[in-house]
């Protein structure tokens, strides 16, 4: 649900070409492009921009072409994910929604632009990390940049769930939203279900059937 409430502020809007990068790795159900097809009824600012998704598989990878995006970069098999990325939004990136962090999501603010938003809604890339993570130090590049870095948490919208439900519940009836699902048998799977999340073995969402 919680593509559901990402917007851009009307104030930050601009009215020419924009490059948006999804950082999509273990769970394409978390990628607003992915859910909705291109273009998206409640994205009005995105409905023109370049869409850019990022996976791990040759699978994800054509499934993110499937339902509209417009190019794909597979991180597992590219060697220099910011030179890659720079060539396919080679005037900058301008919207990033960011579900992994770690070394993609470097690759990714290296290349934003002047007022640049990130939404930060998560990072499994370092979720079972046994040691802290050092990367590029981000704050310059924000700060040269004018761009703005802002956490987005599902629960922060916990009093609009009956409206994100009603919503999305219309488009799947109406065919509006693509969604896929892995689903895997039995509840002592539970454990090999879960680990899977993070080696991204799911396409769209995990369901475990007891």
């Amino acid at each position: 649900m919680l593509p559901y409430f990402f917007e851009i502020p009307k104030k930050y809007r601009r009215p020419f070409n924009l490059e948006f990068i999804v950082s999509c790795i273990a769970s394409l159900k978390s990628c607003p492009v992915t859910e909705s097809q291109k273009p998206l009824p409640y994205f009005d600012a995105l409905n023109v921009l370049p869409v850019v998704g990022i996976a791990g598989s040759g699978e994800k990878m054509k499934l993110l072409k499937e339902v509209g995006f417009d190019a794909a970069i597979n991180y597992k098999t590219t060697s220099d994910m910011t030179k890659s990325i720079a060539e396919l939004c080679p005037n900058g990136v301008d919207i990033y929604f960011d579900n992994v962090g770690g070394e993609i999501s470097d690759a990714v603010i290296a290349n934003i632009n002047f007022h640049a938003r990130i939404a930060l809604c998560g990072q499994i890339s370092l979720y079972n990390s046994t040691e802290i993570s050092v990367g590029p130090r981000l704050q310059p590049m924000l700060l040269t940049r004018s761009a703005l870095m802002q956490g987005f948490i599902v629960g922060n919208y916990q009093s609009r769930f009956p409206e994100g439900i009603q919503q999305l519940t219309k488009w799947v009836k109406e065919n509006k939203l693509t969604f896929k699902e892995t689903i895997v048998h039995g509840f002592d799977q539970l454990p090999t279900a879960f680990i899977g999340l993070f080696d991204g073995k799911n396409i769209g969402k995990m369901i475990v059937e007891a």
